[in-house]
């Protein structure tokens, strides 16, 4: 009985740890740092920030069915700023917790909904809240995030243009 209950032990510790690891993708990178951002020189496309010709306030509004359609996220604030001179829309900051499955812990990400020149770009961080390093993460909120509105955004693209 009580090696049953040593191993149970050992197997619910070892277990999430093990899961954790297996993920880390970048040793050098994942055990030092706790954030990560969009850049467009990355190395993973995937981390590229995504470009639309869809307004802010239209990338803004797909935002929370999108999220509430992703286990783990959730939407915490939305804000869209305008031009005071023109009235145009020209920024939106979309404010998101990600919730890590096996162990709880949660990611403040936030997505900068950005239009000049014509176009918008959305760009986004992600933040551990607690810890030196993220095991990867933050770089996996990034890309689950972003490649959804990805997908998101072109369908959208598509019935506008209908």
């Amino acid at each position: 009985m009580v090696l049953a209950c040593v191993a149970a032990l050992v197997v619910a510790l070892v277990l999430p740890i093990g899961a954790a690891l297996w993920q880390v993708e970048d040793w050098s990178r994942d055990l030092i740092t706790n954030m990560a951002a969009t850049d467009p020189d990355h190395q993973d496309g995937r981390l590229h920030p995504v470009n639309t010709d869809l307004s802010p306030r239209e990338v803004a509004e797909a935002l929370p069915n999108m999220v509430q359609r992703l286990p783990g996220w959730e939407v915490v604030n939305i804000h869209v700023k305008r031009n005071d001179n023109t009235g145009e829309e020209y920024l939106a900051v979309v404010d998101l917790i990600r919730t890590t499955p096996i162990l709880g812990f949660k990611d403040d990400v936030r997505l900068t909904i950005n239009h000049t020149d014509g176009a918008t770009a959305v760009t986004a961080v992600s933040r551990s809240r607690v810890g030196k390093g993220d095991l990867g993460q933050n770089p996996r909120n990034l890309r689950e995030i972003l490649g959804k509105l990805r997908s998101e955004l072109g369908e959208l693209s598509i019935r506008r243009q209908k």
